[in-house]
Formats: C-alpha cells, structure tokens, sequence
C-alpha cells in the first residue's frame, strides 16, 4: 500500500522492465520496419570521435613502427582487455538490452581511453626524439581566439587586489 500510495505522489517510474521493452514495439504505431532509421545528433558525435580515434591510432601505430618502438605486451593486452569490456558492454546495452545511458557512458568511456592512447603514444614519441615544440604556436592560436594568458612564467598569477 505504501508503495502504490508513493507511486501516486511521484508519477510512474523512468526505469523501463524487461517486459515493457518488449511490449514497447508491439504497441508502437510505427513499425521499425516502416520508419527509416536516422541517426541521432549524439550518434554522429560519437561516429564522429571514434573516426578521429581510429585516425590518431593509425598515425600513432605509423610512428611507432617507422622510429621501431614496441610496446610492451603486459600493456598492450591490459588496454586490449579494457577496450573489449567496453564495447561488449555498448554492444550488449545498445542492441540487446536497451540501456542505452549505460551503452552511450561505456562507448564514450572506449573513445576516451583510445583517444588518449593515442594522443600519448604520439607525446612520447615526440618526447623520445627530441622534436620542437609547438608552444608559441598554441599560445598564438590562443591569443587569436581571444585567450589571452602569461606565457612567460606557468606559475605566474596576476596580483590580487589586496596588494
């Protein structure tokens, strides 16, 4: 009774059952095979990221392989055992279970983790041999877009009004 009269105060629950995501479809009058699928904004967003992971991932496999740096095999299969547990869990949330805040965190979660992979896959190699960096360039970038901090010091701090 207490639930029923809560459920009353607060309106149906969001949590969707098993048995109503099957009843779901049925009861829609537009059937899946009637409607054309579009993908939704954060799908693209999403394609979009992975395309630019995989990019990243393929400049920083060719710069591994042209300066002959290996990776460690512990690593690499401690990555490859996170990446696979990731997408199982998108795949098996977004197709089969329809949880899809839980298949859309543990995509983002992937494309995180392999961008950054990537991105410091790339950073150390630069670092390894002694490439130039790009500071004045980003901090002119900066500038452009209208941000426009003290580069000559990092720990510099503009005085308080105390002083």
């Amino acid at each position: 009774m207490a639930v029923a009269m809560f459920s009353q105060l607060v309106g149906p629950s969001r949590i969707a059952s098993s048995a109503d995501t099957e009843v779901a479809p049925q009861a829609s009058p537009r059937t899946a095979a009637s409607a054309p699928r579009t993908p939704q904004p954060h799908q693209r967003v999403e394609r979009g990221s992975w395309l630019i992971g995989i990019a990243a991932s393929g400049f920083a496999g060719f710069l591994l392989w042209k300066f002959q740096i290996d990776v460690e095999p512990e690593s690499l299969a401690l990555f490859s055992g996170l990446m696979g547990f990731l997408l199982a869990v998108d795949i098996v949330y977004g197709r089969w279970r329809s949880a899809p805040v839980l298949s859309n965190l543990a995509a983002a979660v992937a494309v995180f983790f392999w961008s950054a992979a990537a991105a410091a896959t790339i950073s150390l190699v630069g670092l390894r041999y002694k490439f130039p960096l790009i500071d004045d360039s980003l901090a002119e970038a900066d500038r452009l877009i209208g941000i426009d901090l003290l580069v000559d010091h990092p720990m510099v701090c503009e005085p308080s009004m105390a002083d």
